[in-house]
């Protein structure tokens, strides 16, 4: 007879700062959307605490920009490139997509977006207690002790920041 012991298993650590390893890195990419037709590179990493509380968060390696900004945070397009006609905005997020050619339905990207997406990748690294300015391979991090903050967005919970342990 196989005995077993009942134990709390995958608990998802909650908001707050913990003490985590990175367990792995994985790429990925976002769910496809009905409203364009690329999908969103991404890196998976999880993270996990010494009492088995893990979490995982999905870094987003491309930006895009809006048809026209709902904020001051957001690349969009240029007010000369709206009426060109050659862009449409898409979805709930209000994407600019090509209307022609051989880009036609997926989104503009942007470059400060995108470079702004890769700058959290490498704190990241520096979290990892990588030396600043040295470059390494993202799967060189698995393994790594670092420090996370996890804060609820208004939809759920997200790493917010990652720290030196």
């Amino acid at each position: 007879m196989i005995k077993l012991i009942s134990k709390e298993s995958n608990a998802l650590l909650p908001e707050g700062k913990h003490i985590v390893t990175l367990k792995s890195m994985t790429s990925e990419t976002a769910k496809a959307s009905e409203h364009y037709t690329d999908v969103t590179p991404q890196l998976k990493t999880v993270f996990a605490d010494a009492n088995g509380g893990q979490f995982s968060a999905w870094w987003n390696l491309a930006a895009f920009k809006r048809f026209v900004a709902t904020n001051d945070k957001q690349d969009a397009l240029t007010a000369a490139e709206v009426q060109s006609g050659k862009f449409a905005s898409a979805g709930p997020e209000g994407y600019a997509i090509y209307k022609t050619g051989p880009k036609k339905g997926q989104r503009v990207r942007s470059e400060s977006g995108t470079e702004m997406a890769m700058d959290m990748l490498n704190r990241l690294a520096f979290s990892c207690g990588i030396e600043k300015g040295t470059e390494i391979d993202v799967e060189d991090l698995v393994g790594s002790v670092l420090g996370i903050e996890i804060r609820h967005d208004g939809q759920k919970n997200k790493v917010y920041a990652t720290f030196k342990a």
